[in-house]
Parts: C-alpha cells; sequence; structure tokens
C-alpha cells in the first residue's frame, strides 16, 4: 500500500469501528484500555449509524 492509502485507512478508523489494541503488559489490562477506547470512540461510529438508518443504495 502507498504511504497515503495507509493514512487513509488510519483517519477512518475511528469511524469504521477498527481501533488498533493498545500496548500493554497483561491482557486483561489491554481488554480494559480497549472498552475505554471503544466508549471513547463509539459516538462517531458513522457505520453503525448507516446500517442502522440507511438503505441498500
Amino acid at each position: 500500500m502507498a504511504q497515503e492509502e495507509v493514512q487513509d485507512l488510519l483517519a477512518a478508523a475511528a469511524f469504521t469501528n477498527v481501533i488498533p489494541k493498545p500496548p500493554a503488559k497483561s491482557v486483561a489490562e489491554q481488554e480494559k484500555q480497549l472498552a475505554k477506547l471503544e466508549e471513547k470512540y463509539s459516538r462517531i461510529q458513522l457505520t453503525n449509524v448507516v446500517e442502522k438508518f440507511g438503505d441498500d443504495k
């Protein structure tokens, strides 16, 4: 992939519910941090809104 494509994917990640796993020492700590990030970005996840209210077009 080109560098521009990678940057576009990283910028769109929060809007498409693709959250990278945060670095952590243990699995439990990582899951806790991931849950916080999912809560933080839940308001801007546009894919859920489009799936709920959009049509097949």
